[in-house]
């Protein structure tokens, strides 16, 4: 494929990216997730392909959960994933990290109630208690025992994070 191309195709591809919403940084890091897959820089990314990258990185999928990641990317039916195709997937994994980031965010600050970047015991059981809890001191001090990862008697907004993300 002549440089011209490859230019234009890139700037297709990078005017989709803005349609869905993506801005330049995200666009390039989803280009090197594509290129990490496409193994033998065929511009396909194969089952096999797949299976050797989430291996890689420490997460084994089986051969019914690879099918079905391959049934939902590959939309022409082609037996690959092509770039076209992988866009979009990506793009929603963003859009949706990013709306879970967002409500944890919001959640943090409503429970954050002077503002200052921590939750405190008091923050937290008020908290709790306007959305219909009414937790005993222990409970408390047990969830911030578990939450608390460095011990300074508050919970940091990454703390929050943290505990929500690895419970949802």
């Amino acid at each position: 494929m002549s440089v011209n191309k490859l230019m234009e195709k890139n700037k297709k591809y990078l005017k989709r990216a803005k349609e869905l919403g993506l801005n330049q940084k995200e666009f390039d890091n989803i280009n090197r997730a594509f290129c990490l897959f496409d193994q033998d820089g065929n511009g396909k990314i194969s089952r096999g392909e797949i299976r050797e990258v989430v291996k890689a990185i420490g997460r084994p999928m089986s051969e019914r959960e690879i099918e079905e990641m391959m049934r939902n990317a590959d939309l022409d039916g082609s037996g690959y994933v092509e770039f076209h195709e992988f866009l979009p997937l990506i793009a929603h994994e963003f859009a949706a990290k990013q709306g879970v980031d967002k409500e944890v965010r919001e959640t943090f600050r409503s429970f954050d109630q002077n503002g200052d970047g921590v939750i405190t015991a008091r923050e937290f059981r008020s908290a709790v208690a306007r959305l219909g809890q009414n937790l005993s001191d222990a409970e408390v001090a047990e969830f911030l025992r578990s939450v608390d990862k460095d011990g300074d008697g508050v919970i940091s907004y990454e703390e929050f994070a943290k505990y929500v993300v690895s419970n949802m």
